[in-house]
């Protein structure tokens, strides 16, 4: 009698917008359906450590300016064939050809890059940059003998994915579920998991309800439902992990709209903002009041923790009373209907556009009621997370129709993420900075050099100068550090408990060291 074989589930509420093809992986939902298939050369932790993953090591020659990474032996693509330094120079000059999202943030830094030996290749960079290893790490690798004739790789839908991950391609369907089998040759050992189904979720709710049946093995994100997390967590078979990652929730301001540009009405805005609340009625307790340089506690190498918010032990009376008198100082004066108008007629009417989780839009409405205490009037406005974000706001065929966006960004632990995302060089439509039309010289000159700087001392410097820019520049307002939260059932397999990578890597990290419960 054959054994009966293992199935995995993961919940996701998104299709990837890369489809299968790993030269444009960028987003989240990219990496929660590509990484089984396509691996990186390491993995970041939330510490600022690196996993060596395809490649074993790798250094710095100075004299040269070169970054060398060693592959590692073991490494085999699903059809058996070893990886080679060949196959990580071609996927990096074909991403740089062609413009591949996965190469911009190292693309105008590497001049020439040369295979040294079977598994060693060099990358010489036409200047310093000192988070190489770990932004150049993350790019997905290739097999040569299989895109060599495809030409742009970018408009390639790549039908038959080959890579060296613990699991092969079997089937995938747009907004429904992509199916794997187990790679058996896989370098790390093959998987107790013989297949892996990444079913998509109209809602996270029918996530969780999955999860609760059976149905549904593991939920990445738990993001936009923490209200339900301490049910949950009452199911004996369900374990939920919460934890603090660089996580901030904040409302971001359309540049492009003139009144928004003005730093005082940011101000008061802040000020307004009903943070304690969010904290603990919308994300159900699941978060910390922000510190307002960005960066979250968590990476504690990096972050300023002098950046606190003002308002912080401050009564929501006195902090509504405060806001008035900054938008009072400036003129602008309320109409017959309570709503301010600018100096130069500009009613403070405008709308603020979320995602459709109910954290999400329980946070928009309490932000709405408190702005009208001060004048601006919101107008809440719910989307799915494709339209919202490749759609609207981010991307290169976005509408730029919103005003404010209710958003969240987990940035990498290493600052460098920091930098391309409000210092892009060269700009990118998919970056913060772009998205929101924000510009300021000196702040992201800062961003710029610091990616430059080797000396650690003078780059930690540079990046907590930046924070307290920021925090009295108002970039965006931030509301909370979100904590992540990880759901997974317990009666069918172990070892699904290691969420100190980069949040994208965590579903990968986790299935390679699962073993199924005897």
């Amino acid at each position: 009698m054959a054994e009966a074989k293992t199935k995995y589930v993961v919940a996701w509420y998104a299709d990837p917008g890369a489809g299968m093809n790993p030269f444009l992986a960028r987003a989240h939902s990219d990496y929660i359906f590509i990484p089984w298939m396509y691996e990186p050369m390491n993995i970041e932790t939330w510490d600022g450590t690196l996993i060596p993953w395809l490649a074993k090591s790798w250094e710095y020659k100075a004299d040269s300016m070169e970054w060398v990474f060693h592959i590692d032996e073991r490494a085999r693509f699903s059809d058996g064939k070893p990886v080679t330094a060949e196959d990580v120079k071609f996927t990096f000059e074909v991403a740089y050809k062609y413009d591949a999202v996965t190469g911009n943030p190292t693309k105008k830094h590497v001049d020439a890059i040369r295979v040294i030996g079977e598994r060693s290749v060099a990358f010489k960079l036409n200047e310093t940059l000192a988070a190489f290893p770990s932004t150049a790490g993350q790019m997905l690798i290739v097999p040569k003998q299989r895109w060599a004739n495809v030409g742009d790789v970018t408009k390639y839908n790549n039908p038959s994915p080959l890579g060296t991950g613990p699991f092969k391609f079997k089937e995938f369907k747009p907004r429904t579920y992509l199916a794997l089998e187990k790679n058996e040759n896989y370098w790390q050992g093959p998987s107790d998991i013989d297949e892996l189904v990444v079913r998509v979720f109209s809602n996270m709710q029918a996530e969780i309800q999955a999860l609760q049946k059976g149905e549904v093995d593991f939920i990445p994100d738990l993001a936009g439902v923490e209200n339900l997390l301490r049910r949950v967590s009452a199911d004996k078979n369900v374990q939920v992990e919460m934890q603090m990652t660089n996580n901030t929730f904040y409302v971001a301001s359309n540049y492009r709209r003139a009144p928004l540009k003005n730093k005082q009405l940011r101000h008061a805005l802040d000020w307004a903002a009903p943070k304690e609340r969010i904290v603990t009625i919308a994300l159900a307790g699941y978060g910390d009041l922000p510190l307002m340089g960005y960066f979250a506690p968590v990476v504690k190498k990096w972050v300023n923790p002098d950046v606190k918010w003002e308002g912080r032990n401050t009564e929501e009376e006195t902090r509504i009373k405060k806001a008035n008198e900054i938008l009072d100082n400036l003129g602008w004066k309320r109409g017959p209907d309570g709503v301010r108008v600018t100096t130069d007629g500009t009613k403070l009417e405008y709308r603020i556009k979320c995602m459709n989780d109910p954290a999400f839009i329980r946070t928009a409405e309490m932000v709405k009621d408190n702005w009208a205490k001060i004048g601006v009037k919101l107008n809440v406005q719910v989307h799915d997370r494709r339209t919202l974000y490749g759609g609207i706001v981010f991307g290169g065929k976005s509408t730029k129709d919103w005003d404010f966006l209710l958003h969240r960004s987990v940035l990498r632990p290493d600052p460098d993420h920091l930098a391309r995302e409000y210092a892009p060089e060269p700009p990118q439509s998919w970056y913060n900075a772009t998205a929101f039309a924000w510009e300021n010289d000196e702040m992201q000159t800062i961003l710029k050099k610091s990616r430059r700087e080797m000396n650690e001392a003078k780059r930690i410097a540079m990046i907590k100068k930046f924070q307290e820019m920021f925090a009295d520049e108002i970039v965006v307002v931030p509301l909370a550090h979100k904590h992540m939260g990880f759901a997974y059932r317990t009666d069918r397999f172990v070892n699904t408990n290691k969420f100190d990578v980069y949040t994208s890597m965590i579903p990968l990290v986790n299935v390679v060291g699962m073993k199924l419960k005897k």
